[in-house]
């Protein structure tokens, strides 16, 4: 008995030491490592032909698993299935990102996302024509006519057709949509420069297009309308298909000329949707950064995109900010955010599949590419080397050329711009232009390539009126840095006093402390279980000496309880008026001897026992 006894002891202490091991180990596991952790525990036992094909892709982008599943899921048409939150193009552009991180051959699905294309019906295109001041006649051509155009010496423009026309302004001319897609081969009796530009209809804004030509006499220049964006019925823009789209061609090194039009002057109407992380990656122009970052939201624990619909929450907006910002080296703040937001599991947003995903490969970049190998030399897409990583600058022809520099074609950058040898980043001033509030009205045109420019400015070649002050439409709520939500988030909490001034249904949320502890929290729990463990490895050296102090205590316990209760094994009481059946007698057995009770340890023995245990409790 007594040996049973010391080896159930031996196996529990043995379980607790186990399991105080366990938690301490997952005490030191980094936030990368419980969430690749989660992730892959979770795929264990779900599969990953349950998950959406866009949780697939981001599975895949993250650890490298469900990869199979994804490529089964592709139809004979070489595009993947959407859902109710995300259709055909935008899951086909995650899927080829996707498989690009595995090195796989994506050619089909390009050119099935190439077929997905209309013109959009928002744009007006002009077409500006420079002699430096000197009048000349100039002509455009295209397929079976001719047109005659007058630049005067003071830059008023003249002449035009059915293709061109005297805009509004007098310094320009408007191209019609009948003659958009087609080539105008511009000729002048002076050395002249051509440049496109575009404007949203009913807007202000004036943008050049990227597509500018200088020539001499001789040398006629050609401009060509090519705007385009993503579709999913042939006939309407998708604007967040388009995003998508636009992202992973410029991934696969396409040229994206045509899409960024559209992109630019919707993205004020899709604000949603975050168009400005996008717009930073694919054009890399700062004003476009400057304001992605202005969205960011201020905690306790960080800083962090908040949600702007209930499918892009907080963790998706977050993860898209990282990824196309700061891919795989987000800043401190996020950072700390990020980690401070995981689950103690080691999920995100409630053991959500994508999100966790999402967020593991914004931050960490932990996917498959460089562990694959390409199955064969046909099957593997070569990236050339990004530009500015390689210490070189990303700028336009025109920039390049202005400040002496080379063009190195081998490397990679943005839509629109091309690898120079030399820095090309010139200030507003320097750029001919003034810095304006974005709130002003510019007479001329817009370029945000300026580098000194903020997302609360704007950089005028031409002249700035002050435009009207916007109204405030933000409610007592958001004037507190707060938001009306119809529940508050784990590191916010609810402003009673300013839930009156949200919508029915809805209460205001302000940073707050978390209800749950962040990660790594106190492990006063830990010293619990190892006081617990050598309490127990000292009553069993001491066991022999702590006995009859136990048997005394049984003993008291016992007569106590021998008092105040009925003896085991009787019967109860019948009820009054009910007689006790009879019952049989046996014969008396055979009287045993007590066993002997050991002696009691003398009382100066326990005293110093009990002085021991107490000083190493000590």
């Amino acid at each position: 008995m007594k040996k049973k006894s010391v080896l159930l002891l031996t196996l529990f202490i043995s379980v607790i030491l186990l399991t105080s091991l366990a938690f301490a180990a997952n005490e030191t596991l980094t936030s990368q490592e419980k969430g690749v952790q989660w992730l892959e525990d979770y795929l264990a036992d779900n599969p990953c032909s349950g998950l959406s094909t866009e949780t697939n892709a981001f599975v895949t982008m993250a650890i490298g698993d469900c990869l199979d599943e994804l490529i089964s899921k592709k139809n004979t048409d070489n595009y993947w299935v959407g859902s109710e939150i995300s259709n055909n193009i935008i899951v086909t552009s995650q899927a080829i990102l996707a498989l690009e991180e595995s090195s796989k051959n994506t050619d089909g699905s390009r050119d099935w996302l190439l077929t997905k294309t209309v013109q959009p019906n928002n744009l007006n295109w002009y077409l500006q024509i420079e002699t430096e001041g000197v009048a000349s006649t100039c002509t455009a051509k295209r397929a079976g006519s001719t047109e005659n155009l007058i630049i005067n010496a003071d830059y008023t423009v003249a002449g035009g057709g059915t293709c061109l026309s005297v805009d509004s302004t007098g310094y320009k001319f408007s191209i019609a949509p009948t003659c958009f897609d087609q080539d105008l081969t511009i000729s002048c009796d002076q050395a002249f420069g051509t440049t496109l530009l575009f404007q949203k209809v009913g807007g202000d804004t004036i943008y050049i297009s990227e597509s500018s030509a200088s020539s001499s006499t001789t040398s006629p220049t050609v401009e060509r309308v090519n705007s385009l964006c993503f579709s999913n019925n042939a006939r309407a823009c998708d604007y967040e298909a388009s995003l998508w789209a636009t992202h992973t061609l410029n991934v696969l090194g396409e040229d994206l000329s045509a899409f960024m039009p559209y992109l630019i002057v919707s993205a004020e109407d899709n604000s949603l949707l975050m168009p400005e992380v996008f717009l930073s990656r694919l054009t890399g122009y700062v004003s476009y950064s400057n304001q992605a970052i202005a969205r960011q939201v201020s905690s306790q624990t960080g800083t962090y995109w908040d949600g702007t619909s209930p499918v892009n929450n907080k963790f998706y907006n977050t993860a898209l900010g990282i990824y196309l910002l700061y891919p795989g080296s987000a800043p401190d703040d996020v950072e700390s955010w990020v980690e401070a937001i995981q689950g103690t599991a080691g999920d995100w947003n409630d053991k959500n599949v994508r999100d966790t995903a999402f967020l593991i490969y914004s931050m960490w970049g932990t996917g498959s590419s460089g562990d694959l190998q390409c199955e064969d030399t046909d099957s593997c897409d070569i990236p050339a080397d990004d530009c500015e990583d390689s210490g070189y600058f990303c700028s336009t022809l025109s920039n390049c050329d202005d400040v002496g520099g080379s063009i190195l074609s081998s490397y990679d950058c943005g839509w629109g711009q091309d690898c120079c040898d030399t820095d090309p980043s010139q200030t507003c001033s320097e750029l001919g232009g003034i810095t304006c509030s974005y709130t002003d009205d510019c007479t001329g045109t817009e370029d945000n390539s300026a580098s000194d420019i903020t997302s609360s400015q704007l950089c005028c070649i031409g002249t700035c009126t002050q435009g009207p002050t916007p109204p405030s439409t933000e409610n007592a709520c958001e004037q507190a840095e707060g938001g009306c939500y119809a529940s508050c988030y784990d590191d916010e909490k609810e402003d009673t006093t300013l839930s009156s001034s949200c919508d029915s249904g809805k209460i205001c949320c302000v940073a707050g402390t978390p209800d749950k502890p962040a990660t790594g929290g106190s492990t006063w729990w830990i010293w619990v279980l190892l006081i617990l463990i050598v309490l127990v490895v000292l009553g069993i050296i001491f066991r022999d000496k702590l006995k009859p102090l136990i048997d005394k205590f049984r003993k008291g316990s016992s007569e106590t309880s021998s008092s105040s209760t009925s003896p085991r094994g009787f019967p109860p009481a019948s009820p009054p008026g009910m007689r006790r059946p009879p019952r049989t007698v046996l014969p008396p057995s055979r009287p045993r001897p007590s066993p002997r009770k050991p002696m009691g340890a003398p009382n100066e023995e326990m005293d110093d026992v009990l002085n021991k245990l107490k000083k190493m409790g000590q």
